[in-house]
C-alpha cells in the first residue's frame, strides 16, 4: 500500500527588518497678497502625505506631498496679530531593502526629523528640513507540516506539539469621521482658522463573536483668530471611532497588529442658529490596516522509523519566524522648560512628535532611546504679543519582556497618545503620553519531514538478544528505541516502566534481535 502523507500548508509573516533614508527639502515661499507682512515666525508644521509606494528589486520608491502650515505674528495699527499661511510641495525618496523574496509587504512611516524657517523679507520666507522615511519590510512565507502518515502499519511515528503562527490576512478599511466643533461661551466668532490638526489616540481592539472590534479616539484641535482682532483662541473636540472586522473562528489567541493614519482633513466654517461664524465642520478620512495572526498548537509527525522495514525519511531545515511578543507600553514623560525672556502668560497652541533614535534587545528587556520634538505658541506675560518655544525632550525607556534575547528581531513604533502643555510660574510644564507598540520575532531552524518512502532494502535475519544500556544525556525513549530499532512498548514492558521518561545514567534492558 502506498504511503500517504497528510500535509497542511502554513503561511506566516517573515519579518525582514526596518530600513530608512533621509531626503532634504528646501524652498522659498511668498506670502499671498491677501495676507499681512511677516514679523516673526511662531510655528512651522510640515506634514508628509504618502501618495505612492513602488517596490522594486532591492528598493522602495516613495512619492508624496508635503503640506506646510506656517503660523506667524504681524503688526497692524500697533496691534500684534497672529496669522497663518499654507503651502504644498512634493517629495520623492528611495529606500534600499534586501533583494528577492516573494510577496514583499512594506509599511512606510514618514516623519519630519528636522525643520527650520527664516524670514528673507517681510513677504518671503525660507523653509528647509529633513524628511525621514522608515519602512518596515516583511514577506509571506509558506511551509508544510505533516500531520499524519497513513498506508503502512510498519512505521513507528513520533508526534509532538508544534507552535504555529498562521497568517490570517491584512484588512484595509477607510473610516470617515464627521464632526462639528462649536465655539461656546463668550469666545468670539471665527475670523480665520489658523490651524486644524487631528491626533489619533487610545488605540485598542477586542475579539468577540467572530469579529475584531477596533476602536480609537480622534482629538481635533483648532487654533483660530477672532473677528475684529479680538485675539487668538484654541478649541478641542474628541471623537470615538470604531470598526468591526469579520474573522471566521476568531478567538482571543489572535494577534492583532493595527495601524491608523490620517489621510485627509477637510473643514469649512458654518454659522450657528444666531448667524455667528462659530462652527467648524470637519471631515477626516482615516486609513486603517489590520494585520492578523492566529496562534495555535498542532500535533505534527516529527520523526519515524520501522523495526521490520527500511524507510527513506527526508527532512528539510526551514527557518520559521514566529511572533513571540506583540504588545503595547505606555510611557509618561514630564519636563519643565525654563523661559528666560518673554515670560509666558498662557499657552495658545502646542504640538509634539516622538522620534525613536535607538532600540535594542538584551536578555529579558527592550531598551529605547528617543526625543520628543515640541513646539508651543504662547501669549507673552504683560504684553500684547506672542512668542513660541521649540525644543527636544529626550526620553529613555526599559521594558521588561521575559524570554527575549538579542538574537530576536524587534520592530517598534512610537505614537503620541496625549499632550499637556501649561504655564507654571516662569516655566512651561510639558507632559506627554507615548504609546509604544512593539513586536518581537523569533526565528527557529526546524527540521520538518517532507517525504517518507519504503525502500527495497532487505532486513537481515536476527536472533533474539538482550542488551544492558546506560541512558545518555538528553536521550529519551524514542531516541533509544530508534537507535536499537525496537518498539517503545517492548522497552517499557521489559523494564516495567510506568512512564516513558528516562533519566541520564539509568540502566535499562533492551530486548531485541542480533544479526545472524
Amino acid at each position: 500500500m502506498d504511503i500517504e502523507l497528510l500535509k497542511e500548508t502554513v503561511e506566516y509573516e517573515n519579518y525582514i527588518g526596518e530600513f530608512s533614508n533621509e531626503c532634504m527639502f528646501r524652498g522659498d515661499y511668498l506670502i499671498p497678497d491677501i495676507e499681512p507682512d511677516v514679523y516673526k515666525i511662531l510655528m512651522v508644521d510640515a506634514k508628509p502625505w504618502v501618495k505612492s509606494i513602488d517596490v522594486m528589486d532591492g528598493r522602495v520608491a516613495v512619492q508624496g506631498d508635503l503640506h506646510f502650515n506656517i503660523i506667524y505674528s504681524t503688526v497692524e495699527d500697533e496691534n500684534t496679530l497672529v496669522r497663518s499661511v499654507s503651502y504644498e510641495d512634493k517629495f520623492s525618496c528611495a529606500i534600499d531593502i534586501p533583494s528577492g523574496g516573494k510577496e514583499i509587504r512594506t509599511e512606510v512611516f514618514p516623519f519630519i526629523e528636522f525643520i527650520n524657517s527664516s524670514i528673507i523679507n517681510e513677504r518671503k520666507i525660507n523653509i528647509d528640513g529633513i524628511l525621514q522615511l522608515k519602512v518596515l519590510v516583511s514577506n509571506r512565507e509558506k511551509y508544510e507540516i505533516v500531520k499524519e502518515v497513513s498506508g503502512n502499519e510498519k512505521l513507528q511515528l513520533l508526534r509532538k506539539p508544534f507552535n504555529l503562527d498562521v497568517y490570517k490576512g491584512m484588512y484595509n478599511n477607510d473610516i470617515i469621521l464627521k464632526e462639528n466643533i462649536h465655539i461656546l461661551g463668550d469666545k468670539p466668532s471665527i475670523d480665520k482658522v489658523l490651524k486644524l490638526d487631528a491626533i489619533i489616540t487610545k488605540r485598542d481592539f477586542k475579539v468577540y463573536d467572530n469579529k475584531i472590534y477596533i476602536e480609537g479616539y480622534l482629538t481635533l484641535v483648532a487654533l483660530y483668530s477672532g473677528k475684529e482682532n479680538s485675539g487668538v483662541y484654541t478649541v478641542e473636540n474628541e471623537i470615538q471611532f470604531t470598526k468591526d472586522i469579520e474573522i471566521e473562528n476568531a478567538t482571543e489567541s489572535l494577534l492583532v497588529d493595527s495601524r491608523f493614519r490620517i489621510n485627509n482633513i477637510y473643514f469649512e466654517l458654518k454659522q450657528n442658529d444666531q448667524g455667528e461664524d462659530k462652527i467648524i465642520s470637519v471631515e477626516v478620512l482615516i486609513k486603517s490596516a489590520v494585520n492578523i495572526i492566529q496562534k495555535s498548537i498542532e500535533n505534527i509527525v516529527d520523526d519515524a522509523y520501522s523495526p521490520v522495514a527500511k524507510f527513506n525519511i527526508e527532512k528539510d531545515n526551514i527557518p520559521i519566524t514566529n511572533v513571540s511578543h506583540l504588545n503595547k507600553w505606555k510611557l509618561i514623560i514630564k519636563e519643565d522648560i525654563e523661559v528666560e525672556k518673554k515670560m509666558p502668560e498662557s499657552i495658545l497652541y502646542s504640538m509634539a512628535s516622538p522620534d525613536l533614535v535607538q532600540k535594542n534587545l538584551i536578555d529579558d528587556k527592550i531598551l529605547l532611546e528617543g526625543v520628543i520634538n515640541l513646539c508651543a505658541i504662547y501669549k507673552v506675560r504683560n504684553e500684547n504679543n506672542y512668542d513660541s518655544i521649540k525644543c527636544q525632550i529626550p526620553f529613555t525607556s526599559t521594558i521588561d519582556v521575559i524570554g527575549v534575547n538579542p538574537d530576536m528581531k524587534l520592530a517598534v513604533l512610537v505614537f503620541l497618545d496625549g499632550l499637556s502643555v501649561d504655564v507654571e510660574g516662569k516655566n512651561i510644564a510639558v507632559k506627554t503620553l507615548l504609546d509604544i507598540n512593539y513586536k518581537i520575532f523569533q526565528i527557529e531552524n526546524t527540521n520538518l519531514i517532507t517525504q517518507v518512502n519504503e525502500t527495497d532494502e532487505v532486513i537481515p535475519q536476527k536472533d533474539y538478544s538482550m542488551t544492558i544500556y546506560t541512558v545518555q544525556d538528553d536521550e529519551n525513549l524514542w531516541d533509544i528505541s530508534k537507535k536499537f530499532n525496537v518498539l517503545m512498548d517492548d522497552i517499557i514492558k521489559a523494564n516495567n516502566l510506568e512512564k516513558s521518561e528516562l533519566k541520564s545514567g539509568n540502566k535499562i534492558i533492551i530486548l531485541g534481535k542480533s544479526i545472524i
